[in-house]
């Protein structure tokens, strides 16, 4: 197996902005916002230091509750470089569940935006939290959740109870340089980069906790053939909270110096649209969203040459899906990856090229994983025998976290 990255994802962050400093790395389509690897070494930085002036330290879990807009990146790296664990928390959970998440992960701080299509964050906050009401930014004490000190509102509304972006911004000014390096040479690839939350199939959902190692290096080992170069530009229309569009999407075009574009949720024509715009050589997604960008009335009237490559998973790709898809897009090859939250997320790739496509396989294990399928005993099946997959290796979770 070819050896490792031992790094973590903020000293990776700041080796590509040396090395690129303003080539594109992140585009978000709906917005245009447009960030270069300086942009984003500087913008983390900045907010890092806001958080260290707030009182959040290493270890400490802050989870980020928003759909795809242009700051979550910002709030993942920033939380990455001083080794604050991040819970993304899916942008379209209502209040029972978003209860739950910040109860179980012991959330210390919490960054909102105040609207996602029908749902009002701050109302829902604000019903989940009372005594926000009353108190002021940083003056948050819950009598359901004692943890939780602090919550930021990333849109510029103020709310009552709530820092703004712009105000742990300005409290970071007061942090030097010397803090901030103190703070990410405590750093180990091994600490917990992550919490996602998985539904699995049992129970509650449970908090996946993926390391830095775990999600570097998936990203890393998945490019091993190197069709991601550092001239492609990938979009990724899956959401953040998503561990394919963390790891595959962000971490993977960061490890190989390219650009990823983004998009606040997921739209047909806007991926089309971005295809020709950005001139993307990659496109990632689920099934359903192939077949959604394939089957759009107005398919045939974006350029769509400069994709070579399709990255799909999370469901079922039939044969006849993968012709479609291959030939439509006019794709010379697709990536099937098959994996888990918990596994940050690939187990098994394989590629699917133009003449080649009556695939009925998930393909083989990623250098460095060990696969066995298990009866309920545990005992190891024989060829042609159903049971449990059991993967080991560098993209296994540290564990399921449990509430302290």
């Amino acid at each position: 197996m070819e050896n490792l990255l031992e790094i973590t994802v903020g000293a990776a962050l700041r080796k590509q902005a040396a090395k690129y400093g303003d080539k594109e790395f992140i585009v978000y389509a709906n917005t245009d916002a447009r960030y270069t690897y300086r942009d984003m070494d500087k913008k983390s930085g900045s907010l890092a230091r806001g958080l260290l002036a707030a009182g959040f330290k290493k270890g400490d879990h802050i989870g980020i509750w928003a759909n795809n807009v242009p700051e979550w990146t910002t709030v993942f790296f920033a939380a990455a470089r001083i080794g604050i664990v991040l819970v993304p928390v899916n942008s379209n959970y209502k209040i029972k569940e978003l209860e739950y998440v910040i109860g179980q992960a012991g959330l210390k701080g919490l960054f909102i935006i105040d609207r996602y299509r029908d749902s009002d964050y701050a109302e829902v906050i604000h019903q989940l939290i009372p005594e926000m009401r009353d108190a002021g930014a940083g003056g948050l004490q819950s009598a359901q959740f004692p943890h939780l000190k602090k919550i930021i509102n990333i849109d510029k509304t103020p709310h009552k109870g709530m820092y703004t972006l712009e105000k742990i911004l300005e409290m970071g000014e007061q942090v030097f340089d010397d803090e901030l390096e103190k703070a990410e040479s405590l750093v180990d690839n091994t600490d917990v980069l992550c919490i996602m939350y998985t539904s699995g199939t049992t129970g509650s959902p449970k908090g996946a906790m993926l390391t830095h190692r775990n999600i570097v290096n998936n990203g890393y080992i998945c490019n091993r053939l190197g069709r991601v170069a550092e001239s492609s530009t990938a979009l990724c229309p899956l959401p953040l909270f998503h561990v394919m569009c963390l790891t595959n999407g962000v971490v993977q075009s960061l490890i190989y110096g390219c650009s990823v574009v983004l998009m606040g949720g997921f739209d047909p024509l806007l991926c089309l649209a971005a295809i020709q715009k950005e001139a993307c050589d990659w496109i990632y997604g689920v099934p359903t969203m192939f077949m959604a960008i394939l089957h759009h009335p107005r398919f045939n009237e974006f350029d769509l040459s400069s994709l070579h490559y399709g990255s799909l998973g999370g469901a079922v790709c039939l044969p006849e899906m993968l012709k479609s898809v291959m030939e439509k897009m006019k794709m010379t090859d697709l990536y099937i990856g098959y994996g888990l939250t918990e596994t940050s997320p690939l187990i098994t790739d394989t590629w699917v090229s133009l003449e080649d496509q009556d695939v009925i396989t998930i393909g083989r294990p990623l250098p460095g994983v060990t696969v066995s399928i298990r009866d309920p005993d545990n005992a190891e099946c024989p060829v042609n025998t159903k049971g449990e997959i059991c993967p080991k290796g560098h993209n296994v979770m540290k564990g399921d976290y449990v509430e302290k």
